[in-house]
């Protein structure tokens, strides 16, 4: 059992170990991040407004796509 949490310091996710305390950092980089993770299909969305984008990615960085291009905020 986990959670993944932004840390906004280093512009990074985190994923913490519930059992042990034990921290993950994930290989994903994104700037004022938003996340959901889909624990069915291992799949992290999240958004990087930097970059005015949504990603779609594996839990560990791996196959990442774009999910959709946000217009001007």
């Amino acid at each position: 059992n986990f959670i993944i949490v932004p840390d906004f310091s280093h512009q990074r996710f985190l994923q913490i170990n519930l059992q042990n305390g034990s921290i993950v950092k994930l290989p994903i980089t994104a700037t004022a991040p938003r996340i959901a993770f889909d624990k069915v299909t291992k799949t992290l969305l999240y958004s990087d407004i930097k970059k005015k984008t949504i990603m779609s990615t594996t839990l560990h960085g791996k196959n990442s796509s774009l999910v959709y291009t946000i217009g001007n905020m």
